[in-house]
């Protein structure tokens, strides 16, 4: 029993020393501050992924739902509007009726994507270059006198539908009072915003639309035919001989303002990530024009 205690005290003299030698080797080639039982770096990289992915696709549901929301208004304002237009042809309107989907079961499309750099971010098609990038859609306000942005707002949407009311109400905000007259884009008009109450007091007015190239807009004189639709109303106020001047003048204005800050100032792209830090971004760059603008009308600040 001696010798076999003295020989089982070696072995474990031997285990000790062995152990004390592979965890200072570890130490020395891992770190001091990890155990050693660690997943494998291409195990734990493919379980961060995998949590991204299901983190992701949780948001893309969430995001559905949300999109869906609104859906069942304009459903509605669809309806009024074909019986409208059924009273005003004195005829049924072929086609099934509009269904309004439940924003519960709302699910994202097969192709939906999500960009794990900026999450706020959507994939939008550039109308100068056609091509598809990670973007955001920035929208202004600018008085058809100095040019000056009186109101501004960056969105996720990739059209512009959805901003002309919110920028409505930013522009109230910043000035105190509604414009008289709204000449906006052809993207802005529909037949939900222009009947929109935000709109009672205001003249909305859009583009015709687009003709095809050598191709002048037709002319519209007098008021809209009978039947029309509150988009074509809105887009008739805009039609030669009456609207050539205020259809005109509305392509002078905000275009130039975009140009000057791209191509004259560099601003291409927005440089932080997040929709409230480029929201916050696109302020300032407004503001900047601003101040801009007030320099070159030899305006200075006066000293008390």
């Amino acid at each position: 029993m001696e010798e076999t205690e003295k020989k089982r005290e070696a072995e474990v003299q031997a285990l000790l020393q062995e152990a004390a030698r592979i965890d200072a080797e570890a130490d020395e080639k891992e770190g001091k501050e990890k155990r050693g039982d660690e997943l494998p770096e291409e195990w734990a990289r493919r379980e961060s992924r995998l949590k991204k992915l299901r983190e992701a696709q949780a948001a893309r549901e969430a995001e559905a739902k949300e999109a869906a929301k609104p859906k069942p208004v304009e459903v509605e304002a669809r309806l009024r509007e074909g019986e409208r237009q059924e009273e005003a042809w004195g005829r049924k309107l072929g086609g099934k009726p509009p269904q309004a989907p439940n924003p519960e079961a709302a699910q994202p499309e097969p192709q939906a994507q999500r960009n794990f750099t900026d999450p706020d971010s959507r994939i939008m098609k550039d109308g100068a270059t056609q091509e598809w990038g990670q973007a955001y859609n920035a929208q202004a306000a600018v008085d058809s006198q100095a040019q000056g942005i009186v109101a501004a707002v960056v969105t996720q949407e990739a059209h512009d539908k959805q901003p002309l009311i919110p920028m409505l109400e930013e522009v109230e905000a910043m000035t105190g009072s509604r414009p008289a007259q709204a000449p906006a884009d052809a993207g802005y008009c529909s037949e939900a915003k222009g009947t929109a109450r935000q709109f009672r007091e205001i003249d909305l007015c859009g583009p015709p639309d687009r003709q095809k190239q050598g191709k002048e807009v037709p002319v519209a004189p007098g008021p809209p035919p009978p039947g029309a639709g509150v988009a074509e109303q809105i887009r008739h106020k805009l039609r030669p001989p009456a609207g050539g001047a205020v259809d005109k003048r509305r392509k002078a204005v905000v275009e130039p303002v975009f140009g000057q800050s791209q191509e004259g100032r560099g601003f291409r792209r927005f440089l932080r990530r997040g929709l409230a830090k480029v929201q916050a971004e696109g302020k300032l760059r407004c503001a900047t024009h601003n101040r801009w603008k007030l320099f070159q009308s030899g305006w200075s600040t006066q000293r008390a």
